[in-house]
């Protein structure tokens, strides 16, 4: 059983996410996914419209069928729909990276055809996880946050304060039945290697409640992280202007900001002009024609951007 705390945290995260829409959830068969699945059956069971369930070609035939049986057998006792995705063209031994981007694309065309909400079985021990992952890449603020319980195209993860443990021992208390993905045992694919060997080297280290600690560092994160991103918009409405087909940047407001405000500047401006965001080196290379250091023009990848005195111009990259 949850303890009562950790419920009421479920809780308020539930009711974080809007009724006017119905809510599916992404269900795998996993523990995690059917985990919430029946903790909402028992909050709130009039929103929970239906299951899916989203293959990505990876696993033997017998494998995914056992998933499919496990999905459509509680669709059918919570008298709910149920809906299998499919990856339209597979890649033979892809990558995290690869699987998250095709789930998500289907996830996000899913969710503006059936007009729902979907929700996910993310929880805390995936958030250190990826904060471990991004910190492998150099993240900055934004990737070292953890997961964000709110995606803007309709996604909501409302297990975020819980662990893996807990969701296990809920399931084992309601005697529920679910699947487990032997791929999350295979050391080829990072996350499982930090899953495996790091995390439970930082437990020993921690002299305290590990994931109460790990809850704290995340809280404090995201406080910050939303601090920032509210003042960088006021930011960027000082120092730029919007136009029909970008964002137009004042360098001479640009160049007294704060050195720290500057790459958060840009990014913002770039997303905002439908560029989408930048990798790592597009904002490097973006600094850098700011700072009038690499010609006057830069086309590299997604984003077009050229200045002209003391004025830079950001555009989508031009298609020839």
């Amino acid at each position: 059983m949850l303890p009562e705390h950790i419920k009421q945290d479920f809780l308020i995260l539930l009711k974080k996410i809007p009724t006017d829409r119905k809510w599916w959830v992404a269900c795998s068969g996993g523990g995690d996914s059917v985990g919430l699945v029946y903790l909402i059956t028992e909050t709130n069971p009039s929103l929970l419209q239906g299951l899916l369930y989203f293959n990505h070609g990876q696993r033997t035939p017998t494998e995914i069928e056992l998933d499919i049986n496990i999905v459509s057998k509680i669709s059918g006792e919570l008298n709910i729909e149920m809906q299998i995705g499919q990856w339209d063209q597979p890649v033979h031994q892809a990558s995290e990276d690869q699987m998250r981007s095709a789930r998500y694309s289907y996830f996000q065309n899913f969710i503006s055809t059936k007009k729902i909400y979907l929700l996910t079985g993310h929880n805390l021990d995936d958030q250190l996880e990826t904060f471990l992952i991004n910190l492998t890449r150099g993240a900055g603020l934004k990737g070292l946050s953890g997961i964000s319980f709110y995606k803007e195209t309709g996604i909501y993860r409302p297990l975020l304060n819980i662990t893996r443990t807990q969701i296990r021992e809920y399931l084992k208390e309601k005697e529920i039945g679910y699947n487990e993905d032997h791929t999350n045992y295979s050391t080829k694919f990072k996350r499982n290697s930090i899953r495996a060997e790091l995390i439970p080297k930082l437990k020993e280290l921690s002299t305290a409640d590990f994931y109460s600690l790990i809850r704290r560092t995340f809280d404090l994160l995201k406080q910050d992280l939303e601090i920032l991103e509210n003042y960088q918009e006021q930011v960027l409405n000082k120092v730029a202007t919007e136009d029909s087909e970008g964002y137009t940047i004042d360098l001479k407001k640009f160049m007294k900001l704060p050195t720290s405000l500057h790459r958060r500047v840009l990014r913002l401006a770039s997303f905002k002009s439908g560029v989408g965001f930048l990798s790592h080196l597009q904002t490097q290379r973006l600094l850098e024609l700011s700072y009038n250091q690499a010609g006057s023009e830069l086309n590299c990848g997604k984003i077009y951007a050229f200045r002209h005195d003391n004025i830079l111009y950001i555009r989508p990259a031009r298609r020839m």
